[in-house]
């Protein structure tokens, strides 16, 4: 049996490190927004060149193989079934979670907005400036839904037009759906034409769990970096990294 991601041998446990890594980050930053200040060229210095790049690199490695995971596992999975008629339950499944937890994790967001009110110790300039930036598509938004559009295009964008286009931008329920109907079309065609396919998305998924592996073992920098950064710029009048 393979080893376990957060199986680190003897040492520390991962997940025990990556919150050791979250106290010290956040223990570092604000130390040095209290005594040095937000704006201290060494803390600024620190945050572009040391802290700011940990964190982007780990989350960017994460970024990076959200797709290839996602496609590889899917297909995997819809052509080990082998027959064509249990794509459909297994895909209305997949589909079926994603919007559900899409809905709650939606839900859960306007409650907290609601109780904590983000924003409302921003600079007036600061939320003016976004209030102009982004009004624009909430109220398109708003439209199309009170037009009862868009529940159905929604429904209709799951069926993507453009695989590539949807995995740059990152649209899962597209590349679900794709790889549905790729995986069930494997188990449609000769077996000794899929298996080079099979085997190929086999390999992909090993490669891909190994990244995931490699990200792992950066992961408590990575978090101390972001937390470190977050807690300097958090406490001081500009906005939180991107």
């Amino acid at each position: 049996m393979a080893e376990s991601i957060g199986n680190t041998g003897k040492g520390m446990k991962l997940h025990t490190k990556i919150l050791l890594g979250l106290l010290i980050g956040a223990t570092l930053g604000i130390l040095a927004n209290q005594l040095l200040g937000g704006t201290h060229p060494f803390v600024e210095g620190t945050n572009k060149y040391v802290a700011g790049p940990i964190g982007q690199i780990f989350l960017r490695l994460l970024f990076m193989i959200v797709i290839p995971l996602v496609f590889a596992s899917i297909s995997l999975g819809v052509a080990g079934l082998g027959d064509v008629r249990r794509v459909g339950r297994v895909g209305g499944k997949a589909i079926g979670y994603f919007l559900a937890s899409t809905a709650l994790s939606a839900t859960l967001g306007l409650i907290i907005v609601s109780i904590v009110r983000p924003g409302s110790g921003l600079d007036p300039a600061i939320r003016e400036q976004l209030m102009q930036t982004y009004a624009t598509d909430a109220s398109a938004r708003v439209e199309a839904s009170q037009q009862g559009n868009f529940g159905v295009e929604t429904l209709v964008n799951i069926v993507t037009r453009n695989p590539v286009r949807s995995a740059v931008d990152l649209d899962l329920l597209g590349i679900i759906f794709f790889a549905l109907m790729f995986g069930a079309a494997l188990t449609l065609i000769a077996a000794e034409r899929a298996k080079p396919m099979i085997g190929w998305l086999e390999a992909l998924n090993d490669v891909v769990i190994k990244i995931v592996e490699i990200a792992m073992k950066l992961a408590p920098y990575g978090v101390t970096g972001r937390r470190g950064c977050a807690s300097v710029t958090g406490s001081s009048s500009g906005p939180a990294p991107p």
